[in-house]
C-alpha cells in the first residue's frame, strides 16, 4: 500500500503504484460539489481517456439525474450501461466510496453499505491509471491491498473457473458510516468490509 493522497485537485489522476491485480482497492473520501451536476471516477488503461483509451470501469455520479452509472468504453464507444440502484452521494456531504478489483469483478461500497457489482469486460491487467474528474472536491485517494500479484491467471470471463484460489478480503455488509468532517490520518489498510469501526477523524 503506497501513502494516502490527501486533498488532491481534481480532476485528478495518476498510475497505480503497482501492476493492478484482484485484491487491490481504492478509497476515495470527497465532498460532492452543491450545485455539482455529475462526478466520474475511472479505471483507465493509460492517463488519457475516452478518445484514445480504454477505460475498465467507468462510475459517473449523476448528481442532478438521481443515480450512478457504471459502464466501460472500450476501441472509442461505450459499452452496455447498467444504472441500477439508488444515489447515496448527496450534493454538499461528505461521502466514502470503497473500489475493491474481484477476480471476475469489481465490488463497489459507499458511505459503508455494498452499493453494486460490476463484471469485468475488460482485463484487469491492463488497468493502469485511476483517475476523478467532474463536480467533487476530493479529501482523500488511497491505494490499497496485497503488496504482490497472485500467482494465477486471470479468468477468461463466461468460460468455466477451475482451481480459483481463495477470494480477495471477503466483503460484509455494513454499517452506517460516522459523518467526517477532516481529511483522515490513515494508518492500516482496512480491508473490503466496511463493518469496522472507522478512524476518528
Amino acid at each position: 500500500m503506497s501513502a494516502p493522497i490527501i486533498n488532491p485537485p481534481t480532476p485528478f489522476i495518476c498510475p497505480f503504484p503497482t501492476p493492478f491485480f484482484p485484491g487491490q482497492m481504492v478509497r476515495i473520501r470527497g465532498v460532492a460539489n452543491p450545485n455539482g451536476e455529475r462526478f466520474d471516477i475511472n479505471f483507465q488503461t493509460r492517463e488519457t481517456t475516452y478518445d484514445t483509451d480504454d477505460i475498465a470501469f467507468h462510475v459517473s455520479v449523476r448528481l442532478v439525474q438521481g443515480y450512478i452509472a457504471r459502464n466501460s468504453f472500450r476501441d472509442g464507444d461505450w459499452e452496455d450501461e447498467e444504472d441500477y440502484g439508488d444515489l447515496p452521494i448527496r450534493p454538499g456531504q461528505q461521502f466514502e466510496a470503497l473500489v475493491l478489483c474481484e477476480p471476475t469483478q469489481f465490488k463497489v461500497a459507499i458511505n459503508g453499505r455494498h452499493f453494486c457489482d460490476f463484471k469485468h469486460r475488460l482485463a484487469y491487467a491492463k488497468i493502469s491509471h485511476f483517475g476523478v474528474e467532474g463536480d467533487v472536491q476530493l479529501n482523500l485517494v488511497a491505494f490499497e491491498g496485497g503488496p504482490t500479484a497472485p500467482t494465477y491467471q486471470q479468468p477468461m470471463y463466461g468460460m468455466p473457473q477451475n482451481g480459483m484460489p481463495s477470494a480477495p478480503p471477503p466483503y460484509a455488509e455494513a454499517v452506517q458510516m460516522p459523518p467526517m468532517h477532516q481529511p483522515p490520518q490513515m494508518s492500516m489498510p482496512q480491508p473490503y468490509a466496511p463493518n469496522y469501526s472507522y478512524p476518528p477523524m
